[in-house]
């Protein structure tokens, strides 16, 4: 049976100001994820985590980082670790986003955003296990002027019509620039900053682009639409490929557990019909909406660290008709099914805190 659609809050005035915390739901409001997949567990090995932060999918496999700099890749079925490797500089941070998507001549590729290095990092995927990896382009530099960033948090590539070439590239950045820059290729994999929109802040209207830790970024190739998590802001972000904003859901005046709310939304995934899941770092849920409507669709998830609870998570993506999440405090990664998953969204329920609370504290520069 198909639950009813609850909607979000479309904001059209401006925001005027950002709440300090996020309530908690109680868990008889939503169920705990059912996962069939579990990988990782904590530790240093590979296939092992310390505070994974950013998942992505190839098609095949996963792609994860963590705070020991790991890139590793993960077969979504047993859980092998069939390449990982270890960026290059760690000592100032480590990255807290990763993509993989077609090159400028239409070959995959790894892009990752270095956090802390002020550059993104392109790769071409390894096979081997441990062996250091270098990049085949990079750009970036510190600073706030065109081109430069402070830290940078996702990368989202815009291919043409047949997917064989890259037309445009995003790249989201936090830390007091909040904004995203628009690049442009020069050359194969060469890329030149075109342009910038955004600033820190608050605001809510179209004229006033604001931001606080644009976290992640997915391009919905269907209606050319850029779909942004605005994570300190509480809301999610739909704009068109030039930057201009379609609208606001959510709000960082309203911030919660309610189904119209949102309390750090980090992670971001589109699904093939267009919706999309996110991961919300503070209500420890993922949360799925229609970005075109506003409407939330259902809440998964519940605080703990027990089989399917969650704890922080950063990440989410979608693999063969799975919802794989990123369970970021619990060191882990959870599969479960999407149609099963959807099957069992809940209507609302008044939300109440948590009986145990997992709250965290912002990381202003993990």
């Amino acid at each position: 049976m198909r639950r009813a659609s609850l909607p979000i809050l479309l904001l059209t005035l401006p925001a005027l100001g950002v709440l300090p915390g996020c309530f908690k739901r109680s868990t008889d409001a939503v169920r705990p994820l059912n996962p069939d997949r579990v990988i990782g567990e904590p530790g240093l090995s590979p296939g092992q985590f310390s505070y994974p932060r950013c998942l992505t999918s190839d098609g095949n496999a996963l792609w994860v980082i963590d705070k020991a700099a790991r890139v590793q890749k993960f077969d979504p079925t047993t859980g092998e670790v069939l390449a990982h490797f270890k960026m290059p500089e760690f000592e100032n941070g480590k990255p807290t986003g990763i993509t993989i998507a077609p090159g400028d001549r239409g070959e995959q590729l790894l892009y990752i955003p270095d956090t802390h290095y002020y550059r993104v990092m392109i790769y071409k995927p390894p096979t081997t296990l441990g062996l250091p990896v270098e990049p085949i382009s990079q750009f970036g530099s510190y600073g706030t002027g065109p081109g430069q960033f402070l830290f940078l948090t996702d990368v989202a590539v815009v291919m043409n019509d047949d997917n064989s070439k890259v037309i445009r590239l995003f790249v989201s950045e936090y830390g007091g620039n909040d904004r995203i820059s628009i690049y442009e290729p020069t050359a194969p994999n060469q890329y030149a900053f075109v342009r910038a929109f955004g600033a820190f802040g608050p605001s809510a209207t179209a004229d006033k682009i604001e931001f606080s830790r644009p976290q992640s970024m997915e391009i919905d190739d269907k209606r050319k639409h850029l779909i942004v998590t605005d994570a300190c802001n509480h809301r999610v972000g739909v704009f068109d490929l030039d930057g201009n904003l379609i609208r606001w859901i959510g709000s960082p005046e309203a911030t919660g557990a309610a189904p119209n709310q949102f309390c750090y939304p980090y992670g971001l995934c589109l699904l093939p019909d267009g919706t999309a899941m996110i991961t919300e770092f503070g209500n420890h849920r993922v949360h799925h909406i229609n970005p075109e409507t506003g409407e939330s669709l259902g809440i998964f998830g519940v605080a703990g660290r027990d089989k399917g609870q969650l704890n922080s998570p950063w990440g989410v993506t979608y693999l063969d008709n799975r919802l794989f999440v990123l369970d970021s405090g619990n060191h882990r990664i959870l599969g479960e099914k999407l149609t099963e998953l959807l099957s069992s969204a809940l209507p609302e329920r008044t939300p109440t805190r948590l009986a145990i609370e997992l709250i965290p504290v912002p990381p202003e520069a993990p």
